[in-house]
């Protein structure tokens, strides 16, 4: 009954993309693919929810892990979060969330409970062009 203990981490980044586009995110660990984005972890997103981009992975606990989300065009070249230093976790606990703000942009100072993004955006767009 020796076995690791898991922390499941759940990415979630907001990234502008094109039609064909996929996002991963890659690092220094070999569940990431050691820095190559066609070895790392898919993201998803859906029509509810783009631009957020989301993927859930199984990382050993107690593992300290350099990554980067990667846009994967739709020829195949990569765009890399050419601006900023890796990011970084540890994976700690059952679930670690990682609230990650916008593609190659980082948050300063901790970034936890930062500014809520898109809240009561959106509404109101109705009543326009009555009357024909």
């Amino acid at each position: 009954a020796n076995h690791k203990a898991i922390t499941r981490v759940e990415f979630k980044i907001r990234v502008q993309t094109n039609l064909g586009d996929r996002v991963v995110v890659t690092g220094s660990a070999q569940e990431l693919g050691f820095w190559e984005p066609r070895n790392g972890v898919e993201m998803v997103t859906t029509k509810e929810t783009y631009p957020i981009w989301t993927a859930v992975h199984h990382v050993p606990s107690g593992e300290s892990v350099e990554y980067k989300y990667v846009v994967i065009q739709g020829d195949e070249s990569l765009m890399w979060e050419s601006s900023i230093e890796n990011r970084m976790f540890t994976a700690e606990g059952m679930v670690l969330a990682l609230e990650d703000g916008t593609f190659n942009q980082m948050i300063r100072g901790g970034g936890v409970g930062g500014g809520g993004y898109g809240s009561g955006s959106g509404g109101g767009g109705g009543g326009v062009g009555g009357g024909g």
